[in-house]
């Protein structure tokens, strides 16, 4: 019951979502909420790995790189 409760505040973006429009992607401002984003994308692509899905996870990884620390993106990546 704790652990749905924590779920349901991280509150995290979907991965479609991000990686639907990567340019506009707004990204949680802290760090263990963004990283946990960054390895949604990826676990998306990889249940669902077609090209165009591989390119917008990336685009979304540059716009994290762009936007917050990098030491966030060398797991997910």
């Amino acid at each position: 019951l704790e652990l749905l409760a924590h779920l349901d505040r991280m509150d995290l973006p979907d991965p479609e979502g991000l990686m639907a429009d990567p340019s506009r992607a707004q990204l949680p401002e802290r760090g263990d909420l963004r990283q946990a984003t960054l390895e949604a994308v990826v676990a998306a692509v990889g249940a669902r790995p077609e090209r165009a899905r591989w390119e917008a996870a990336w685009a979304v990884l540059v716009r994290a790189l762009e936007t917050g620390a990098p030491d966030l993106l060398v797991a997910p990546a």
